[in-house]
């Protein structure tokens, strides 16, 4: 028989002795594909996120991806293992794949025997040869070193059996082959590796957080939802309060980076305001909604609740210069909500009322608080007059700040009545009165402490002149040859490093009405103009009480509440 007839029978043959000597094997290579879409709440915003996809048995990495600008994304990755229709004795299954350096592969026998692995790329050459030892049981073999990326073909033979296995190589590395077999009394993976569990990580980059979850080892759709971490958060609290301490009971209106919200009193009688801040700018613009708040002017006013003085408002309407004569208000408001002077704080908020009785009216009849003669009246609040103002002092050669009260002329150590002094004293006081804001820890006036004196030779009329700083005085004069005739009032004080002085002189006779004695001390110690025409006496005290009317009281603290040097109207 011809040489080639026989190579031609034998093929066949020899190729049916294989297949008796080793169990026929099929390699099984399935891809599967984890996708969704998603955002961050609360904006919707799409951040480049990771999406990390694992076998979570183990926590290996199976595949990854990016979302894009509209938060899609897809993640496909490869079981490839081997179908084996071999006995039970010798089975194997990829731990990941694909895999980077390290190739895992989890390998099972019935009995304890030396086995041969081999190792080679997809052209066939071999890249690892070498006899291991496989226990009963379980074993995972740890290959590395394989070199370059791509496909690698695993055979494990002995006792009589072969299984081959298929995986991907994902990185190059260095070309130094090696093994590492370790046993288990337990699986790593199950034989059915669709029954296993996988982990769906997204993780977003900073200012997010991110979000797991757990799915089973099929292709399916995971969406999700990320939490925008706040760039500020802001916790704050106004106690609303007209210049009087009563509760105000205002709508304001402010202006986000990302929205204008609306904030009203709650039943405590407080505005809070939480708000979280995704932008980079913790600025809210206020405005009062004059609208509905008609009891108010446009002014806010943010104080501290120890503020003292001389301290400046944490917040305040800026307000450009203008004249007495127009009605020019104020500017909204920008406030810093993450100053630290009011983000997690309780702070003062002032609100000028709109409307007080007027005085000189009817009963029942109001004044609008920018009406002319009030403008007027405040008007050294306006244009380049520096305004007089008390502070509180730290300085000891400066302290106690002195109230004096005279009981002689200065000038000639001319007696002064009795009657007329303790007129005189009861005016100062009523002016003292308007000091405390009620329901508040704010003071008009720092703390003075009484003198009276009665003549130059008093030693502390006497170091109230050597310092000639922090102290006021008020004393009748003989004007028109008889004493007690006129009034002096002066103040002086410093602020900044500046002295100051305010005096003022009213040379009538003793028979001056209390209005106008009253008017003298008020406006030495709250820097209150008189009117265009006339004085400010009727305006500011109401005899049928005996007391500062409502307006006095007003102008008085509202100076007070304003920082130094404002522009009222």
């Amino acid at each position: 028989m011809p040489a080639h007839y026989i190579k031609t029978l034998l093929i066949p043959v020899l190729f049916m002795l294989l297949v008796l000597a080793f169990p026929f094997v099929s390699n099984a290579t399935t891809q599967y594909t984890i996708s969704g879409s998603g955002y961050a709440a609360p904006l919707g915003t799409h951040p480049p996120t990771t999406v990390n996809v694992y076998y979570k048995p183990t926590m290996e990495l199976m595949g990854q991806a990016t979302t894009d600008a509209n938060g899609n994304y897809t993640v496909i990755f490869y079981s490839v293992g081997i179908e084996n229709h071999a006995t039970s004795g010798l089975s194997g299954i990829i731990i990941q794949n694909p895999y980077q350096k390290k190739l895992e592969i989890e390998v099972s026998v019935q009995e304890t025997a030396v086995y041969s692995l081999t190792v080679s790329d997809v052209n066939g050459c071999i890249l690892l040869m070498k006899s291991i030892t496989l226990q009963g049981g379980f074993n995972t073999l740890t290959v590395s070193g394989l070199g370059s990326s791509g496909l690698k073909t695993i055979q494990i033979s002995g006792c009589g059996q072969k299984i081959t296995l298929k995986a991907i190589q994902g990185s190059s590395g260095a070309f130094s082959p090696s093994v590492n077999v370790t046993h288990s009394d337990v699986p790593l993976l199950k034989n059915a590796a669709t029954s296993d569990s996988l982990l769906v990580s997204f993780i977003p980059p900073s200012g997010y957080i991110g979000m797991d979850t757990t799915v089973t080892f099929q292709s399916q759709t995971v969406n999700y939802v990320l939490q925008q971490i706040p760039t500020y958060v802001i916790n704050t609290t106004f106690n609303p309060l007209d210049v009087n301490g009563n509760f105000a009971n205002v709508i304001l209106s402010i202006a986000w980076s990302d929205s204008v919200l609306s904030y009203s009193p709650s039943s405590d009688q407080k505005i809070h305001i939480n708000k979280n801040i995704y932008g980079t700018s913790s600025v809210g613009i206020i405005t009062v909604d004059t609208n509905v708040n008609r009891n108010y002017t446009p002014w806010v006013i943010g104080m501290r609740e120890d503020a003292a003085t001389n301290d400046t408002n944490i917040f305040q309407n800026p307000k450009e210069n203008g004249t007495v004569t127009t009605n020019n208000p104020p500017q909204p408001v920008h406030v810093n909500f993450a100053d630290t002077n009011i983000n997690n704080k309780e702070i003062y908020a002032f609100f000028l009322q709109s409307k007080v009785p007027n005085p000189l009216g009817a009963q029942g009849d109001s004044i609008y608080t920018f009406s002319l003669p009030i403008r007027q009246m405040m008007s050294t609040r306006n244009g380049g007059v520096k305004t007089t103002k008390y502070i509180d002092v730290n300085i000891d050669s400066l302290l106690p700040f002195y109230k004096l009260q005279l009981g002689y002329a200065p000038y000639n150590n001319a007696s002064i009545p009795t009657a007329q002094t303790d007129r005189q004293k009861a005016l100062s006081e009523k002016t003292d009165s308007l000091s405390p804001i009620p329901n508040t820890t704010i003071k008009l006036f720092p703390d003075a402490t009484f003198h009276f004196a009665q003549n130059n030779n008093d030693q502390i009329v006497q170091h109230c002149a050597n310092r000639d700083d922090q102290y006021t005085y008020m004393y009748f004069f003989s004007g028109g040859g008889n004493p007690g005739d006129g009034v002096t009032v002066k103040t002086t004080y410093t602020y900044n490093g500046e002295w100051r002085a305010s005096i003022g002189t009213i040379e009538d006779n003793q028979n001056d009405t209390d209005g106008i004695v009253f008017a003298e001390y008020y406006k030495g110690k709250t820097t209150v103009a008189d009117p265009t025409s006339g004085t400010a006496g009727p305006w500011i005290w109401s005899q049928s009480t005996y007391s500062p009317t409502e307006l006095a009281k007003f102008m008085a603290r509202a100076l007070r509440v304003l920082n130094l040097n404002t522009k009222y109207y």
